[in-house]
């Protein structure tokens, strides 16, 4: 949670992390992890949906718990139940601008590089500017991501498109080219195990396999799953072969959990 109170130690005390297996037994995974995988990163997500807490971040506490536990930086989960935008071909502009700005400058004030500083930004986070003025759908979160990518987005390494939970009108790739107009850096768009939690969407395999093969036509630097341990049809193996694959990678009937 962002507004953290851990002070140290192999504990979920203070994190705000809801898991039910030891926290020992996690560090030791993501040691295991790591160790057959030199090439994996492992970050923590702060804040979500359900988390508020923003104005009193903590990211002291939150360097803390990364470093104890052996992470590679953090996902700023920056999901506020409003955003409050309201956008014109003049400009777009949202409640929550001033905070996402500070957030993220804090974090990476808290973790500079070779910390890996990510965002998992809104479906719709990029529209209301430019050729996107008018994309849909539209709504309270329409552009929340604008204005911070245009003032600190040289502060992250990575945008997390939440690119799910946005209803039928809603066009992966028009969003991914949203995005790519206003950050440079590494973009995955995500799909998510079916059904979408909100607005119902069941995705298809054809669908993964197409919207990968045009983020990979069109320079992207891949996907992102939401989440592995979801039960659905098609499955997170599924859907992740499905990706791989597409993306032109190997090792893609690899099982998620061997």
């Amino acid at each position: 949670m962002p507004d953290a109170t851990y002070t140290g130690g192999t504990t979920w005390a203070g994190t705000g992390i809801q898991f039910s297996s030891d926290p020992a037994v996690v560090k030791g995974a993501i040691a295991l992890l790591k160790q057959r995988n030199p090439a994996t990163k492992v970050l923590v997500a702060v804040g979500g949906a359900t988390y508020t807490g923003w104005d009193k971040l903590n990211t002291a506490s939150i360097k803390l718990f990364v470093d104890t536990f052996g992470l590679d930086g953090v996902d700023i989960d920056y999901e506020p139940a409003s955003s409050g935008c309201t956008w014109s071909a003049a400009a777009v502009k949202c409640a929550t601008d001033a905070e996402f700005i500070r957030v993220v400058t804090a974090f990476r004030a808290a973790f500079p590089r070779p910390y890996i500083l990510t965002t998992a930004a809104w479906s719709i986070g990029a529209y209301g500017q430019g050729a996107w003025l008018n994309s849909q759908p539209a709504g309270d979160h329409t552009g929340m991501s604008v204005n911070m990518l245009r003032q600190v987005g040289d502060k992250l390494d990575v945008v997390n498109v939440m690119s799910y939970d946005a209803g039928p009108l809603y066009n992966p790739k028009e969003a991914y080219d949203a995005y790519r107009s206003l950050f440079k850096g590494q973009i995955l768009m995500g799909v998510e195990v079916p059904p979408e939690a909100w607005g119902g969407h069941v995705i298809t395999l054809e669908e993964a396999r197409n919207i990968s093969a045009y983020i990979r036509s069109a320079g992207g630097d891949g996907m992102m799953i939401w989440s592995l341990q979801k039960s659905g049809t098609p499955s997170a193996q599924a859907l992740s072969t499905e990706i791989c694959n597409a993306l032109g990678m190997g090792g893609c009937t690899l099982p998620l959990f061997p």
